[in-house]
């Protein structure tokens, strides 16, 4: 519409310039009239080639969207052709499913309307079941009660037996501490006492021998004097490195020469070993196992100083206690050293009348001699472990 529109108002205007040339050409002279005539004809078939070109050209695109707009009202046709297809099916199945939900509902109905006719048969038999169920809670919460109370019973019970058992070992272990200090009290008297004996007999020594050396007849007293103290010379530095370094075997190991003299020592020693031994055993049953446990006896004044390196009575040969690990412990009248010598451990017994003797790596109460016990570590661990609680208990008794 719009290149219609143009079109009629460049017709209209190629008028107006016509009748404009028509009304020169009567004022103008016939010969310069006719040349504009020819020239305004020329623009005038030129003007109306081009719009006769344009207008072909409009009629065609008006024709092509044309054609554009059939189609696309044919596509649009079709789609409309489809969804009313699609929505008469559509249709059709709520249709078939309105029947279907319409018979279910009527059967629901009935079926309710059934029902409604017996709710109180239904209520009746729903309060049975529930008169059962809290019948049933109810007994098993008795039950449970009960259970809980033997439970806290029993518990109350044994609480009670186990309080009173901690009393008694509480009485027991009060008591058992008042013995040990009394013990320790008597221990630290005795090793007061021994300490003392062993000042006096060294101060008797000295006095001894400085009258032996003033004594204008000193021959006859030397010979005198190993009757009561028998003189043992000491060996050698050479030997001593020796034995430190495990390559020799201490004189004092030596088996005696007299057998008889041997012999009847031997069996001197058995029996007071067995004596010891029955005694240690019985003071084990009565003493708790925790007095037997190793460092259990604290450390006093009379314990400490210097006993383990000042005591005259050390091993002769070799005599290594101020740079060797070395343990004492008195026993009545008597003391035994525990000393690390290299290889393995060897415990000195000392009697307070000044004999020495070599237990051989074993563990040996006092008054036992040599019984002949070969030397290894294996021994000596054992023997440490069977009579350190022994010795501990004895200390303690």
């Amino acid at each position: 519409m719009p290149d219609i529109s143009k079109k009629r108002k460049e017709d209209k205007g190629s008028k107006e310039l016509h009748e404009g040339l028509l009304i020169s050409c009567v004022y103008k002279t016939p010969l310069y009239a006719t040349d504009e005539i020819q020239r305004e004809l020329g623009n005038e078939s030129k003007s109306h080639a081009d719009s006769v070109s344009q207008d072909r050209l409009l009629l065609k695109n008006l024709r092509s969207k044309q054609d554009a707009l059939s189609q696309e009202m044919v596509e649009e046709l079709q789609v409309e052709r489809e969804k009313k297809q699609i929505l008469l099916k559509e249709e059709v199945r709520v249709r078939d499913s309105y029947q279907e939900d319409s018979q279910r509902y009527e059967v629901n109905i009935l079926t309710v309307r059934q029902r409604a006719h017996n709710p109180q048969r239904e209520l009746d038999t729903e309060i049975e079941s529930l008169e059962d169920g809290v019948s049933r809670s109810q007994l098993l919460l008795q039950n449970l009660r009960a259970k809980q109370v033997a439970v806290r019973q029993k518990t109350t019970e044994e609480f009670q037996v186990e309080r009173e058992k901690t009393q008694i070992l509480q009485e027991e272990l009060d008591r058992v501490r008042t013995s040990y200090q009394e013990n320790i009290q008597r221990y630290e008297a005795d090793m007061l006492t021994v300490r003392q004996r062993a000042d006096d007999q060294q101060c008797e020594l000295e006095k001894l021998q400085i009258l032996t050396n003033a004594s204008p007849d000193a021959k006859p007293m030397q010979n005198e004097v190993p009757e009561e103290i028998p003189m043992k010379q000491k060996a050698s530095t050479w030997e001593r490195v020796q034995h430190f370094q495990g390559l020799r075997k201490p004189q004092i190991w030596e088996k005696p020469k007299d057998p008889a003299t041997h012999c009847t020592s031997y069996q001197e020693d058995s029996q007071k070993y067995e004596a010891e031994r029955f005694t240690m055993r019985q003071l084990v049953d009565k003493l708790p196992s925790m007095m037997c446990k190793p460092g259990g006896f604290s450390a006093s004044p009379a314990t400490a100083g210097r006993l383990t390196r000042d005591t005259p009575d050390v091993p002769d040969e070799p005599s290594f206690s101020g740079f060797c690990a070395h343990m004492e412990m008195v026993i009545g009248n008597s003391t035994c050293r525990l000393t690390h010598w290299g290889r393995g451990s060897h415990f000195w017994k000392k009697r307070t009348r000044g004999g020495k003797r070599n237990c051989g790596g074993k563990l040996v109460p006092a008054g036992v001699s040599n019984l002949g016990f070969r030397r290894s570590n294996s021994d000596s661990a054992l023997a440490m472990e069977q009579w350190t609680s022994s010795l501990f208990i004895a200390k303690a008794a």
